[in-house]
Order: C-alpha cells, then structure tokens, then sequence
C-alpha cells in the first residue's frame, strides 16, 4: 500500500485562516460509551471512509504541487502520454482537485463535507463539541463521533444499515466493524 502525500510545508499558511478541523473531546468519547452501554438496543460501530481527503473537493485559490522525477517515471510508465509534460528538472506539475493528505487544509475541507452529510441524514452537530453528531428517531437518540476521516457510532441496526448504504453510495469504499 502506498499514499503519495502532498508537501503542505510549502504552502503559505496565511492563506489558509481556516486550516484545521476539530476532533472528538476525550470527555465526548467516555460519555457516549458510557451511553451505550446503558441501552440494549444500542450497538456500537466503527466507520472507516477509505480515500476520504482524495474524495474532497480542493476549494479557495488552485493549490499546484510538484511531483518528484522518481515519482514522475513511475506516473510516465503508467501514462505514456503525459511524458510531453515533463518539465526539465524531470518533475511533473500538476493542480490539485482533491484534498490531498499532507495540504493544509484537507482536514478542515473533510470536515466540512462530512458534516454537511451528515447534516443531510438527519444529524445535528453538537454546540459544546463540533465533532459528537446526534439524531432522535422516536424515543431513540443515535450518536456519531468524529476522529478526522473515521466515525464512531451509537445507533440500532437500522440506522447503522442506512448509514452503511448512504456513506458507501457517496464515498465508495467504506469499513464497518460492530462491536
């Protein structure tokens, strides 16, 4: 397994006011699985988006980043046609859509979208911590934890289906473990 990561180091972090994403409080983490264990209903599964800062769109000023020349043969080899790219120094160049790991912000801009859809599944996100997401169905009240690309969640068998389905619908590969 391999992940080409972007040299955020030279990016100007200026430019970025709004670089980092929160993580679930110690406190928030305790407290839910003290809430799980308390309802026989309740299961507790741990969510895992595979590739999820390289499924987030790169938004703000076109972030470019150079590729090194070992890297380079190797992206040559695998597409023959890019070779007329190929600066002098044996880099390629190119413009990030995604948010690489390694960029400044391809946290805060994850963050950013999971929040949004999981606000779109009915979540809402937690005043005192930007990272515990909670949802009532009836008398039942679902809890999901964020720890930046992986979710803790609270729910019954139901809603961890649903979320199954909806989180594998928009980002593909997804690992659920319940227990």
């Amino acid at each position: 397994k391999a992940r080409l990561v972007a040299n955020g180091r030279d990016q100007d972090p200026e430019m970025y006011p709004d670089k980092s994403s929160p993580t679930v409080a110690v406190h928030s983490v305790f407290t839910a699985l003290g809430l799980a264990s308390g309802k026989p209903w309740r299961i507790v599964v741990k969510i895992d988006i595979k590739g999820a800062f390289v499924q987030t769109p790169m938004k703000g000023e076109p972030v470019f980043m150079k590729i090194d020349p070992k890297i380079s043969r190797y992206v040559i080899k695998l597409f023959p046609e890019l070779e007329e790219m190929l600066e002098g120094d044996g880099c390629l160049y190119t413009q990030l859509l995604k948010a690489m790991y390694g960029c400044i912000q391809a946290s805060a801009l994850w963050y950013a979208l999971i929040k949004s859809f999981l606000v779109e599944l009915g979540y809402e996100c937690s005043e005192t911590d930007r990272c515990v997401f909670r949802k009532r169905v009836g008398n039942r009240i679902y809890l999901l934890l964020l720890y930046v690309d992986d979710i803790l969640a609270q729910v019954d068998k139901q809603e961890a289906e649903r979320l199954r389905v909806h989180l594998r619908n928009r980002f593909g590969e997804v690992q659920f473990e319940v227990g």
